[in-house]
């Protein structure tokens, strides 16, 4: 079993022929394939038709997974981020259509917002040294 995600920013028309050609043959050699998202399911049935039948969407585990605060809070601390104030985390590609408009629009009511894959100039907070359990 695969289980993927492509994210929020990716077609297959960016991608190479020769990746392409091997993700339809990567698909095709799995018996079952988990997805998390209809974004990724519709690039690999546009990829490889063959594989719908066997693709399946499941939620991401990590939803189930209960983490102790202490780590957040002490990640939080050592940042000097007061933990009281509404944070979102933007993991979305910032030009996309509607994702400036969104954050002006929460930060005017008092939410600050963070990234962890990379620094950009809509987020309050850089937290690309942030691990799993924060």
């Amino acid at each position: 079993m695969l289980s993927t995600s492509i994210g929020t920013d990716l077609t297959l028309d960016q991608m190479s022929s020769s990746t392409r050609e091997a993700l339809s043959e990567s698909a095709e050699a799995f018996s079952v394939l988990g997805v998390r998202d209809t974004m990724t399911y519709d690039v690999i049935a546009a990829a490889n038709p063959s594989v719908h039948s066997k693709m399946e969407i499941t939620p991401d585990p990590t939803f189930a997974y209960e983490i102790a605060q202490t780590y957040a809070l002490r990640f939080l601390q050592k940042r000097t981020i007061d933990p009281e104030i509404p944070i979102v985390g933007l993991d979305v590609p910032p030009h996309l259509p509607g994702v400036e408009k969104a954050v002006i629009h929460f930060k005017a009511k008092g939410y600050r917002f963070a990234n962890w894959r990379c620094i950009t100039r809509l987020t309050d907070y850089d937290l690309l040294d942030m691990g799993h359990f924060e």
